[in-house]
């Protein structure tokens, strides 16, 4: 938020090659109006020109639980919708897509999913 710094500055370097970290900061109550103002465009821009061929990738809290997750994602150019396996209720992850621009949104990626291959078709025993 303050302008007067420098963001490329803020990127921290990994042990991963090519992997960089912008850490989010201290939490403020006008984060919701900061992510859709002009100042957050300049810094994605920034970011972008920076490495124009890699992704810059938003790590965000659930969707129905923060104002700040729903600006961010009419931000961001595609929104991977992430349900956890088991505790995240399907309906959920209905409301969740709903908030979603239907063209951003790519898929959905199934956290911590565990595979069993029980014998059947397409490994479900009674698929049919």
């Amino acid at each position: 938020m303050d302008k007067s710094l420098d963001v490329e500055s803020l990127v921290v370097q990994t042990d991963i090659r090519g992997f960089e970290v912008l850490p989010a900061g201290r939490r403020v109550e006008t984060a919701p109006e900061f992510i859709a103002s002009s100042r957050m465009d300049e810094i994605i821009a920034r970011l972008v020109a920076r490495h124009p061929r890699q992704l810059i990738v938003f790590d965000s809290p659930p969707l129905l639980l923060s104002s700040e997750t729903r600006v961010l994602a009419r931000v961001a150019g595609q929104v991977v919708l992430v349900v956890r396996v088991g505790v995240t209720p399907r309906q959920a992850a209905i409301d969740a897509a709903a908030h979603l621009d239907k063209k951003k949104l790519q898929g959905l990626i199934l956290n911590q999913a565990t595979y069993s291959k029980l014998g059947g078709y397409y490994s479900y025993p009674s698929y049919g």
